[in-house]
């Protein structure tokens, strides 16, 4: 069953709460913070604090909560929103589609409150989007291998991501697969050949053929993933945000944007870019790039070796204080859809 989707804003930066009551805020990831207490219980027995989230959204439309085991071994990320049937469609895309390395694990979901809960895997170092910073060209292709290895996942089952963002991509740690980058909030997934023209876009990173839809030429499917991940790498490329104003923003979806200098190793990122879904690459044909296959083949050989097990801390999540550019949003009528940009002011709607 399809559950409706209502609109849903992005979450702001992470909050971290003042270390024992001071003025000053960032000192510790909240989760280690003296004075957070894990009393509220979940019928999964699982204890948070509602005081403190890790991410919120205006309204509490959505709210991300560190959530700790009874037992207090383990510590997991607690999705919450008053938007029940969205909640609701997220897990089941999650048990429909599966789990593969490279996306964000799913556990469980429920309602509770008035409010539906997903219970997923803690990403213990944030989102590209929480550390926006100069990337090496190593952690670039780690990004490279694994986001393309996720999507290529979820297009072989038969669907479309839609909102491939830098606040969708989160930086997991792992003593036995190391550094993972992983595909996460599966809310604004379809299945292939069911787009809507109300459904969300990617804000700035959406695709040309989305944004004009049903006006388009074109059929909006896998491919307008690999325009959004193709917005994302250009920006940690580039070390430049993608374009938030006209006339760039629509340059870049009619195809007359001038590229800044790509070096010659990332230069399929055009390709992402281009107008014409069908030019695009797959992610598929991304993953299977020699960097990528060696970078999967390392995780994939971690996962065959034994295991030796040891007690160890439980992860925690790192909260950076770097700030992402301001979004702009594009003012010129483009299509007549409402596309939501990740701005300070998260309750407003882009009417392009």
């Amino acid at each position: 069953m399809a559950f409706p989707i209502p609109h849903f804003e992005e979450p702001e930066e992470p909050h971290t709460p003042p270390r024992n009551g001071s003025s000053k805020s960032g000192d510790l990831p909240f989760c280690m913070n003296p004075i957070h207490n894990y009393s509220v219980p979940t019928h999964n027995n699982l204890f948070y604090d509602p005081s403190k989230p890790l991410y919120s959204t205006p309204n509490e439309s959505c709210t991300i909560y560190v959530a700790q085991s009874a037992a207090k071994s383990r510590l997991y990320a607690l999705k919450s929103s008053k938007y029940i049937k969205r909640i609701r469609h997220e897990a089941e895309m999650y048990k429909t589609i599966g789990h593969c390395k490279t996306v964000m694990k799913y556990y469980d979901t429920w309602v509770q409150g008035g409010k539906g809960f997903i219970q997923m895997e803690l990403a213990t170092n944030g989102s590209l989007k929480n550390e926006y910073k100069d990337l090496n060209v190593k952690q670039i292709w780690q990004i490279i291998a694994h986001i393309s290895s996720a999507l290529s996942f979820v297009h072989s089952k038969g669907y479309m991501h839609l909102d491939v963002s830098p606040s969708n991509i989160l930086h997991t740690e792992s003593s036995k697969f190391g550094t993972i980058y992983k595909l996460s909030d599966f809310g604004t997934i379809r299945a292939l050949g069911t787009f809507q023209e109300d459904d969300e876009g990617a804000g700035p990173y959406v695709s040309p053929e989305a944004l004009a839809f049903p006006h388009t030429e074109y059929e909006v499917g896998t491919k307008t993933d690999i325009f959004s991940f193709g917005v994302v790498l250009y920006e940690l490329i580039t070390r430049k945000p993608a374009p938030r104003e006209y006339p760039d923003y629509e340059n870049l979806r009619n195809g007359t944007f001038k590229f800044p200098k790509i070096p010659p190793e990332f230069s399929f990122v055009t390709k992402m870019l281009n107008v014409n879904p069908n030019v695009r690459p797959t992610a598929e044909w991304i993953s299977s790039l020699d960097k990528c296959k060696e970078i999967l083949n390392k995780i994939q050989s971690a996962e065959e070796s034994p295991v030796v097990k040891s007690k160890r801390e439980v992860a925690t999540p790192k909260i950076s204080n770097a700030k992402v550019p301001p979004e702009t949003p594009y003012s010129k009528k483009y299509s007549g859809r409402k596309i939501m940009f990740d701005d300070e002011d998260f309750s407003k709607e882009i009417d392009l």
